[in-house]
């Protein structure tokens, strides 16, 4: 068994143009991935150990693993306390090739960051006629 996090269910989400938007529904929240971390968050789905994912990364990238497993491990902690990641144990899986090859292409150097964090407003009043929303 090795050490895994999940997306948490409480989370609705889009990739547009290779970064993730992320929505809580319980708390409100929007957040905002930059690609290396959208990419992070698509592989962590229930199917592959963190372990095996840094393994990955690291043959594919021609990158340290443990250097790898470390950074994987910060970014994974700070969702989790974001409540974006719920922490667990699964038995390691392979994640798909293209997800993998994306994230090297991307450039791992590229920390995975989370660009931007708000709070949601909910529904908004209809446009006004210069499509300025809530007037």
């Amino acid at each position: 068994m090795a050490a895994q996090w999940v997306r948490s269910r409480d989370v609705v989400w889009d990739e547009i143009d290779g970064e993730a938007v992320l929505i809580s529904t319980s708390e409100q929240k929007t957040w905002v991935l930059n690609a290396t971390a959208s990419i992070i968050w698509k592989c962590c789905d229930g199917t592959i150990s963190i372990e095996a994912l840094a393994r990955r990364i690291a043959r594919e990238c021609g990158r340290e693993a443990s250097r790898v497993k470390s950074e994987l491990l910060d970014f994974c902690r700070e969702m989790e306390q974001r409540g974006l990641f719920m922490g667990g144990r699964v038995a390691g899986a392979a994640c798909g090739e293209s997800t993998l090859g994306s994230f090297c292409f991307k450039g791992f150097s590229m920390p995975p960051l989370i660009k931007m964090e708000s709070l949601s407003l909910g529904i908004r009043g209809r446009p006004s006629p210069r499509n300025v929303s809530g007037q």
